[in-house]
């Protein structure tokens, strides 16, 4: 028969789905509609080829349904059968039959009787109906059958019901999965036990064959037997193993039973299904358990045995055969009474048979102890005993396990050993040693570590060491090298973090890590050795601070020399236009420079100072000048926030020092007041004079007792913390974040303070400030000045025609030099490098009185120079010049006895080369003292 398009009528779901199955099994294809209006909408958007339809439907039953077919022109030709279980009499299949209908089946069909139907109605010439539901005779006997039946059928189902239900409930509810199919095998129902087990839903089922749950784990010989046994009409019983639909398999146990038909024919199977998977899966396991268990005492080297109780006496009832590995012994040599008490090791014996007397007093019992090999050893082995009891509860026997641990035994008197020794070394190495758990407890840690920290052993040992010794801002950070560390990552073997003390000191680590593993070869925990590195480093920092320092000192000799250069014309030039006539506003520009290169002149030498520790010059001063300057100072610099405040005593005593000394102590500690109040606040500096007495002024480092020029420098800012305070003069020690304070300027200070012979207190309270006297010793005998007392520069000399030589590599200075010589009575020569000035020396040597050259030259140098001329001439006079207090040290070791510092006025260079010229002691014999670079006439 070929495909048709089939369209199937019926208001209930599952007769829809199982009509569509049977039908598309047979390749026709199936459209559907669940009653009449359904139907002829299919009908008028699609059409068919044949129409299969129930009777009793709602909106519009079957007789509805075939009757409008039947009076429409596009449809009235179209085989229409009538498919029903509601209406079985002989009047029922006479009135569909008259309305129409090509054939009438009843329900349930099988699937050869509607090919045969369909095929009929295909191949049968279509009768006209013989009724109408237009007349009235015809629709009276409808309306009366239908009334009729449906009075019939609501008895008889309202008892079906009741019975179905029950059934229905007792199928539905059932433990076991149930399932109903037709002869061929197609599910036509399943309970919620079959899904629950499967895993398919009853919609999914429907329709579709047992085969959904083929395993693949049976083959064709089991299925035709299973096949040939059931449509035979019997039961069949078996195992079955079926996939689920999520893919596992379960097992079950099944009873298939084929339901007869009134022929004897077999029309359907009933299918009950009972879950033994954890049954199969508890089966296997016991028969893997065993079998691991045989494998296991055939090669464990634990050796069972089992000892039957006689009142205090023990017999040896059973004992594995893998004694013989353990001990040399055949298991039925071990098996008299008196064997295992022969094989004790002497001093094990008490031992051993006080732990069978554990076994019947606790039920259970484990000693260690030695027993004798067949050649004569002993090997170590672990008993562990249990009671069995009779069903009276007294005791009937001693089963047990002897497990040789002799290796265990000996390596544990070795690693006993190696603790020992190891623990010995930590203990005498200056070095931090800890073990550490995978949760970073501390399992060891040695003598030295608690030394260090100032706790004890059993204070640390078990707490976490994050907790106990890492500062808390730390801890994120070496949780996370923890981590590394026990996964074995380099990163993390060596690293460096602080620690805290006790008493709450910080120590700064070096660490060498590796981490600790089981036997098995997993990772346990971490050992560390570390070595406290804080005053290595502490001494690294002060390195580093001297080096920067040194090349600071540096930078500033090289700025000092240049800065020296360029002061030089400068203030040369001032001095010779003094001594032109000019008017007062003239003077006063030129007294205003000459104030400012001395000013210029005084920081250079303060500079130097700062970085090089130069020495400076002891002049009668006025310490109230001082004052001033640092407070004009502060108050063109300091915030607006900070007041400064000076209070000077009248007719204060003078001191002798260097004024740019002492204006840096004075500065560095309004500087250092400063800092202290951040918010702003009040320095107060005051000057006064008090007597000293001599115990006072030992005990604070003082020179002796008198009189002495008192100046305060109080704040209002922070204060010093009393634990602090004895350290602030240390060098490098400051509480200022980095790059915010060197740390030396306190020592700075002391140490200049010191060197005039006086010295410092400190006092302070925190939260209220802080407060610096410094005490300098005063000049009596009549050595006051007025504070205006600036001497006055003397009329040089003129030349009386001499030829000097200037030598110098800055044509500025050379020019200057020549022309303020020239302008009083001297004949000069120049030359700008060293190789010039020998030439012109060689040349003009008769006549040249005297050379005049710097220290500081590219190629051939000052000192050079000087020694090349000595060798041409012993007696030659030479004036070294320079800016730098490094050149002027040269100079005086190369025996040159008359030194310039620059810048240098006029009058300064007249002076010193008219004396020079008018000493008459030979130039060679260096017996003319050298003065100091920042002397009298050297630096005015």
């Amino acid at each position: 028969m070929k495909s048709l398009k089939i369209l199937i009528v019926d208001d209930v779901a599952v007769n829809l789905k199982l009509l569509r199955v049977r039908l598309e099994g047979e390749g026709h294809q199936v459209v559907q509609a669940r009653n009449g209006v359904e139907a002829l909408k299919v009908l008028d958007a699609e059409g068919a080829d044949v129409i299969i339809s129930d009777i009793l439907m709602p909106v519009m039953d079957g007789y509805r349904l075939c009757h409008e077919v039947r009076r429409s022109e596009r449809f009235k030709n179209l085989p229409f059968i009538i498919h029903t279980a509601t209406y079985t009499s002989p009047a029922d299949k006479e009135l569909s039959l008259g309305l129409g209908a090509d054939s009438y089946l009843h329900k349930p069909a099988s699937a050869q009787d509607l090919m045969n139907a369909i095929s009929n109605a295909l191949n049968t010439a279509h009768q006209e109906p013989a009724l109408s539901l237009d007349g009235m005779e015809v629709l009276n006997q409808y309306s009366e059958r239908l009334v009729s039946k449906l009075e019939e059928k609501n008895i008889e189902l309202t008892a079906a019901v009741n019975q179905l239900g029950l059934q229905t409930t007792a199928l539905e509810t059932a433990a076991d999965a149930i399932l109903i199919t037709d002869r061929k095998g197609t599910i036509l129902w399943v309970n919620r036990a079959f899904s629950t087990m499967t895993g398919y839903s009853s919609d999914e089922a429907l329709g579709n064959t047992p085969r959904i749950l083929n395993s693949g784990m049976h083959d064709a010989g089991f299925y035709r037997q299973f096949w040939q046994t059931i449509k035979g009409g019997q039961v069949w019983r078996g195992e079955f193993a079926n996939r689920c639909k999520d893919g596992s398999i379960r097992y079950d146990d099944q009873t298939i039973s084929p339901v007869l038909g009134p022929d004897g024919e077999v029309t359907h199977f009933v299918g009950v299904l009972h879950d033994v998977t954890e049954r199969k899966r508890a089966e296997e396991e016991l028969r893997n358990t065993h079998a691991q268990l045989r494998q296991l005492l055939d090669h464990s080297p634990a050796v069972l045995y089992a000892l039957k109780v006689a009142g205090e006496a023990f017999a040896p009832r059973l004992v594995s055969e893998n004694i013989n590995r353990l001990l040399g012994f055949a298991a039925e040599e071990t098996l008299s009474p008196d064997w295992w008490l022969e094989r004790l090791h002497p001093e094990d014996r008490d031992l051993a048979l006080t732990g069978l007397d554990e076994t019947l007093r606790e039920g259970v019992s484990c000693t260690e102890y030695r027993v004798q090999h067949k050649d004569g050893t002993y090997r170590w082995v672990e008993d562990n005993r249990r009671l069995i009891r009779d069903e009276r509860g007294e005791p009937a026997e001693v089963v047990g396990v002897w497990t040789d641990i002799t290796e265990r035994r000996s390596a544990q008197d070795e690693l006993r050993e190696s603790e020992r020794r190891f623990s010995g070394m930590l203990g005498n190495l200056q070095l931090v040693s800890a073990t550490l758990d995978r949760d970073a407890r501390i399992t060891y840690c040695n003598d030295y570590l608690l030394r260090l920290t100032g706790w004890d052993r059993e204070d640390v040992l078990g707490k976490s060491w994050f907790e106990v010794f890492l500062p808390a801002e730390q801890q994120p950070e070496v949780k996370v090298l923890h981590s590394s560390l026990l996964a074995d990552q380099p990163e993390s073997w060596h690293h460096e973090n602080e620690i805290v003390t006790r008493a709450g000191e910080r120590r700064l680590i070096s660490w060498n890590n590796t981490v600790l593993r089981s036997a098995a070869g997993e990772v346990i925990g971490t050992a560390s050795i570390g070595e406290d590195i804080t005053d290595r480093k502490s001494l690294e920092k002060q390195l580093l601070r001297t080096q920067r320092m040194e090349s600071l000192g540096t930078l500033a000799g090289g700025i000092a020399h240049d800065l020296n250069n360029l002061f030089m014309p400068i203030l040369m030039g001032a001095s010779l236009i003094r001594r032109v006539e000019t008017g007062d506003a003239t003077r006063k520009a030129v007294d205003n420079i000459e104030r400012c290169v001395r000013r210029g002149t005084d920081l250079v030498k303060q500079v130097l100072l700062f970085a090089r520790g130069l020495e400076g010059s002891r002049i009668v001063i006025d310490t109230a000048s001082i004052v001033k300057e640092v407070e004009s100072i502060a108050n063109s610099t300091f915030p607006k926030n900070v007041t400064f405040v000076t209070t000077l005593a009248p007719n204060l005593p003078m001191l002798s020092g260097d004024p740019t000394q002492l204006t840096q102590v004075l500065l560095n500690l309004c500087v250092n007041a400063r800092d202290a109040m951040p918010a702003g606040g009040k320095i107060t500096v005051s000057m006064g004079s008090t007597d000293v007495e001599l115990q006072y002024a030992a005990a604070h480092g003082g020179s002796g007792g008198g009189r002495y020029v008192v100046v305060e420098v109080a704040d209002t800012g922070t204060g010093i913390p009393p634990q602090i305070i004895d350290r602030i003069f240390e060098p490098f020690f400051t509480t200022k974040e980095t790059g915010h304070g060197t740390g030396l300027g306190l020592s700075t200070s002391i140490g200049i303070v010191r060197s005039h012979g006086g010295f410092l207190t400190v006092s302070s309270e925190v939260g209220r400030g802080s407060s610096f006297k410094v005490y300098f010793p005063a000049l009596f005998d009549g050595a006051f000045v007025a504070a205006e007392g600036t001497e006055k520069e003397k009329d040089p000399t003129r030349g009386e025609g001499e030829l000097i030589l200037v030598v110098d590599d800055e044509r500025a200075i050379l020019d200057i030099t020549s022309q303020t010589l020239a302008a009083f009575g001297y004949e000069v020569l120049t030359a700008e490098e060293g190789a010039q000035a020998i030439d012109t020396y060689v040349l003009h040597r008769s006549r040249i009185a005297l050379v005049l050259t710097d220290m500081a030259m590219p190629i051939i140098d000052g000192a050079t120079l000087i020694s090349a001329l000595r060798r041409i001439d012993p007696e030659v006079r030479i004036i070294a010049v320079s800016g730098g207090p490094i050149e002027a040290a040269r100079a005086g070791k190369n025996g040159t006895p008359h030194f310039l510092a620059k810048p240098f006025t006029a009058e300064t260079l007249l002076r010193t080369v008219f004396e020079v010229l008018r000493d008459r002691t030979p130039a060679s014999r260096g017996e003319k003292a050298h003065p100091r670079p920042d002397e009298g006439r050297v630096n005015t």
